[in-house]
């Protein structure tokens, strides 16, 4: 499973939760989230995914 973790547009945020900043989306994520979650269309993966 890929996460938004592994991606290199998923910045650590300086809040709790383990929250994170998607620089590419300009949304929190969280870094544990599956990409398929922020796909574009139900159940793809996320287009902005970049392996980091």
């Amino acid at each position: 499973m890929k996460t938004c973790g592994m991606c290199k547009n998923c910045v650590p945020a300086d809040r709790c939760n383990g929250d994170c900043d998607c620089k590419a989306k300009n949304i929190e994520v969280s870094q544990d989230d599956d990409i398929r979650f922020y796909g574009e269309k139900n159940n793809e993966p996320c287009e902005q995914f970049t392996a980091g």
